[in-house]
């Protein structure tokens, strides 16, 4: 006997609605029905379920404002597909040991830098001294959760913002162990700009492997600082490379100079003319005193500096000059801090050169240094003008160049610098020396 087919629509039709019928509300196709079902839910695991698969927000938001138990929490605040679900699942977490471990675990910089902010957060108002009111007073179990995030966070975008908040901790011991140890330039660079010890400081500038972090070093030392670095650099073998600076300019920090001139005297051209050469470089403290003006409310004394280099053949002085702080004449109460003095070892390399146990062809082969300043002092001492148009029309650094230009005797090529070289002071140098060369050649 056949079934009639309005059996059979019948049928099906009852065979969805009864499918319809079954299908929970948290997984209606309307966010709506979610939503005022997810409202109902007591089932912590379902609601973080949710939380980290529904694609509404307020479905998302209905969720994890009923979710309660802190470890699923985490789970939503490191694995959910939304951003929204991860914040707002951070936010509900109160547990020290579970914000470290969103910290350290979580592939969402913001997340981590978050988490960590809401830890340090807690960690100091719950060890805030309330006679102070201002003081933190965090024990060992604490700075040791912190300190396990500053190095073993997974992002270095989270330690690296760490490094602000450990910055007004008066123990700076994490702070120096980012600064000495993170595999990351980034990190160390930003812990360098929150540490005062003047050994650390030191310490970095002579070893670290990144150029920035290095010269970073340099600049947050005090007056004091500098003199013992460049004692402490006097006596003891330092790789003066890192010392150096970019060679891709010229450079006058006395520091930075000093590694210079340490790396032209081990020259092979240089040590073959002088052997056992040594350099004795110094810093004494020097300072101005500002009275009364219109622009000083009150006196003030400028800290700077006064540097000796000495080129030393045992008791031989074969070059030697010192430098100390230009003082302005005026200053205002923005200007009261520590002036270096601008150190000019081109000059100091310029005297050492002349020395007549130089060749012309020993300076040929010192223009090709790969320090700007001994390139510079070939360019003042040299007599070849062809080297000298080398120079000026060839070398990377402008310094390099202005000092060819200024001994350079071809007009022709004195005019196509002076019209095209990229550098201002470049183009007048020659231009000014043109203007020599043509009086110097009238009756």
């Amino acid at each position: 006997m056949k079934t009639p087919r309005y059996f059979c629509i019948l049928s099906v039709g009852v065979l969805f609605l009864n499918l319809a019928a079954c299908t929970p509300a948290t997984e209606n196709k309307d966010p709506a029905v979610r939503k005022a079902a997810v409202e109902k839910l007591t089932d912590q695991s379902a609601l973080a379920k949710i939380a980290m698969s529904d694609p509404d927000s307020s479905v998302i938001s209905a969720a994890v404002d009923h979710l309660t138990d802190q470890t699923l929490l985490v789970s939503v605040a490191l694995q959910a597909a939304d951003s929204e679900a991860r914040y707002l699942a951070l936010d509900k977490i109160t547990n020290r040991q579970l914000l470290s471990k969103i910290a350290l675990e979580s592939k969402d910089a913001e997340i981590g830098r978050f988490a960590y902010q809401n830890l340090f957060d807690k960690v100091e108002n719950d060890a805030r001294d309330g006679s102070k009111g201002v003081e933190t007073l965090l024990g060992a179990d604490d700075l040791a959760m912190l300190a396990k995030i500053s190095s073993g966070a997974a992002l270095p975008e989270v330690r690296e913002a760490s490094v602000e908040l450990l910055s007004r901790l008066k123990d700076k011991t994490i702070l120096e162990n980012m600064a000495l140890n993170d595999k990351v330039a980034a990190v160390r660079l930003a812990a360098v700009d929150e540490l005062a010890d003047q050994a650390t400081l030191i310490k970095i500038a002579a070893t670290d492997n990144d150029e920035d972090v290095r010269k970073d070093s340099i600049k947050h030392l005090s007056p004091e600082g500098r003199i013992q670095a460049i004692n402490d650099w006097n006596n003891t073998s330092v790789d003066a490379a890192k010392l150096a600076g970019d060679l891709k300019a010229t450079t006058s920090d006395a520091l930075e100079a000093m590694a210079r001139a340490r790396l032209a005297i081990a020259d092979p051209v240089v040590a073959s003319r002088f052997q056992n050469i040594v350099l004795n470089a110094t810093i004494d403290p020097d300072s101005e005193k500002y009275g009364f003006t219109d622009y000083m409310p009150a006196a003030e004394t400028v800290p700077g500096e006064s540097v000796s280099f000495s080129l030393r053949q045992g008791s031989t002085t074969l070059a030697d000059a010192k430098w100390n702080t230009d003082f302005p004449n005026e200053i205002d109460e923005f200007s009261t801090h520590f002036l270096p003095a601008d150190v000019d070892l081109a000059k100091l390399m310029g005297n050492f050169f002349g020395n007549p146990s130089f060749s012309q062809d020993d300076l040929a082969k010192l223009a090709n240094s790969s320090i700007p300043e001994v390139r510079a002092a070939v360019a003042d001492d040299t007599a070849d003008q062809a080297l000298l148009a080398k120079l000026a029309s060839g070398d990377a650094v402008p310094a390099v160049r202005k000092a060819a230009v200024s001994k350079l005797t071809d007009q022709a090529l004195l005019a196509k610098i002076a019209a095209q070289d990229k550098d201002d002071d470049v183009q007048k140098e020659a231009t000014e020396r043109i203007a020599t060369l043509s009086g110097a050649s009238k009756p």
